[in-house]
């Protein structure tokens, strides 16, 4: 009766083990999984290098030790590298920059050394996506004085889950406006400024790229910059010939020109 007892015990305790075998699942989503369980990462494009990340906590009291992806289920040319933290264990999965729209399903093996879960495996799917980056610039026509800051205002849009690196330039000199290279976080939308620094006065047609460091993504945009070599010269155009611009902002650009003319 009682080896019988104790073997049910035993079953119990081992049951109740696995159960709380537990994933937490910390990066690019947050989610708990356990042992076989599946999950949907997001999307990623070419080139781009992603992160998945989980707590060593098992949700047993004890701690995974390890954290690798399968290489039979890596697609060909892409790169998985295991790391870790004091609290976190992670893989950074690498595409092609020649990676294709595709929907892939990676398997994970986590373990624990020689503790209770020796080894377990989650599953996680990527979609891999092009035109996840986005690029726009607004007022690409503006007035500018000479040796002065003008400002164009770029924004940039990531729908992936992995970070991406972008470069900026123009085909205007380097005195006028120096190239960048911009960092964009997993799903984030961000704003930078263009900082544009006319040396000449007239009129100057340019252009503004927008280029991936990862991939094939690029994008451009014409503008232009009316300079000006004084503010009397700045608001004093509109006298000098009729503009062009519709009747309803006549009465702006003629106090533009009586300020100019007090000046």
């Amino acid at each position: 009766m009682f080896k019988k007892t104790a073997c049910i015990l035993l079953l119990l305790l081992a049951l109740s083990s696995q159960a709380c075998a537990d994933v937490f699942l910390l990066e690019p989503t947050e989610t708990v999984l356990a042992a076989g369980e599946e999950t949907d990462l997001g999307s990623v494009a070419a080139g781009e290098t992603f992160k998945l990340v989980i707590q060593k906590k098992t949700g047993f009291g004890s701690e995974w030790n390890s954290l690798d992806a399968d290489p039979q289920t890596i697609p060909s040319g892409w790169i998985a590298q295991s790391g870790l933290t004091d609290k976190t264990l992670f893989v950074l999965v690498t595409l092609t920059e020649e990676a294709e729209e595709s929907v892939q399903r990676i398997t994970f093996s986590v373990g624990d050394g020689s503790g209770p879960f020796s080894s377990e495996s989650i599953s996680a799917y990527v979609t891999v996506k092009e035109n996840l980056l986005d690029a726009s610039i607004d007022r690409l026509k503006q007035d500018a004085m000479v040796s002065e800051e003008s400002k164009f205002r770029l924004l940039l849009n990531n729908e992936s889950i992995a970070k991406h690196s972008v470069k900026i330039t123009s085909d205007l000199p380097e005195y006028w406006f120096k190239p960048l290279i911009i960092e964009v976080a997993p799903l984030q939308t961000l704003e930078v400024d263009l900082l544009v620094y006319p040396q000449r006065y007239g009129a100057r047609q340019f252009s503004f790229t927008v280029s991936s460091e990862l991939n094939s993504f690029e994008k451009s945009f014409d503008a232009g910059l009316n300079v000006f070599s004084t503010l009397r010269g700045k608001f004093s155009s509109p006298v000098s010939g009729f503009p062009f611009f519709t009747p309803s902002l006549l009465p702006y650009f003629l106090v533009n020109a009586f300020i100019a003319l007090l000046s």
